[in-house]
């Protein structure tokens, strides 16, 4: 077992287009960045695999990969696994979020992956939520969350339509719930390949607000960051499942996450420490490629 801390940089503004331009920025690592199944580090330069620049960045998660942050917060015993990077929070109205992914063929969502996130400082749901999940038919599609309020936009995009390829992502969301004129009427928008994509929830009758009104005041004295990278959580709800399928039954007691889901308050798995479960069936590594990461106030002028 080791211990991969997140990956942060500290950024007020995010202007830049190739990971090279802002790549100085990541805070030295408190530990060792290994994947112990392949020896690679679990954040690094990649040259081969680039959408502009001369490098992108390279993201690789595996079996008991977890650990600690400067806030108090420890992967390990609370059933995750994770190596982000991530902004200052900044108080802003609304942003466009920017970025391109590249996702290999043989990436396993292991039902549900965050890729990209905001979060409140001290509020423990993240505001909204990209992640690549599997669904109960076997497909993986690219999903979004709004935590705090409990809404979930379900198979947005296939992601068999990103493997070996870069995807290019344009996300839009208002924090003060107000129209912005080169939006129209939507508390969100989101672009796949210079596209617009259409998302019911994202429609005026059903998505009032993306902050609950329980976070709201927090949201306007602490605002919001931007993190992306690979994080999985409740790791021992695919671990349990699936040592299960291959004959072993691992003697769990269960675990209640009691500050760990949106709305509900609170979320059930078999363990806090699934790493030190002697499993049969391990969790698989997982992959990913991120490059032009960019947060705008106003809309990008190749979409208008």
């Amino acid at each position: 077992m080791k211990f991969i801390c997140s990956l942060l940089f500290f950024l007020i503004f995010i202007n830049t287009c190739y990971s090279e331009e802002f790549f100085g920025y990541l805070e030295k690592p408190l530990s060792a960045e290994i994947v112990s199944s392949t020896g690679e580090l679990t954040f690094s330069k990649e040259t081969e695999i680039v959408k502009d620049g001369i490098f992108s960045e390279k993201f690789m998660l595996g079996h008991g990969d977890c650990g600690s942050d400067s806030y108090g917060h420890n992967d390990c015993n609370t059933d995750r696994g994770r190596v982000e990077r991530r902004t200052n929070y900044i108080n802003r109205d609304k942003a466009f979020y920017i970025f391109s992914i590249y996702v290999p063929k043989n990436f396993n969502p292991t039902k549900y992956t965050s890729i990209a996130q905001a979060k409140i400082k001290k509020v423990r749901p993240p505001v909204w939520m990209f992640g690549l999940v599997k669904d109960s038919m076997g497909n993986d599609f690219l999903q979004l969350d709004f935590n705090t309020i409990g809404r979930t936009c379900k198979r947005i995009y296939p992601s068999s339509k990103m493997y070996d390829k870069w995807t290019d992502i344009v996300f839009f969301v208002s924090y003060k719930n107000k129209y912005d004129p080169q939006v129209g009427e939507n508390l969100a928008a989101l672009w796949i390949n210079n596209e617009r994509v259409k998302v019911p929830c994202f429609n005026k009758n059903t998505l009032k607000n993306v902050i609950s009104k329980k976070e709201v005041g927090q949201f306007k004295s602490k605002a919001v960051n931007f993190k992306y990278g690979i994080y999985h959580s409740y790791v021992s709800r695919w671990l349990y499942i699936e040592n299960i399928k291959a004959g072993y039954k691992a003697n769990l007691s269960g675990w209640i996450d009691k500050t760990g889901k949106g709305k509900s308050g609170s979320s059930k798995s078999y363990t806090n420490e699934p790493w030190k479960v002697d499993w049969k069936i391990k969790m698989p590594l997982k992959t990913l490629y991120f490059d032009r990461i960019k947060i705008l106030d106003n809309m990008p002028d190749y979409l208008k």
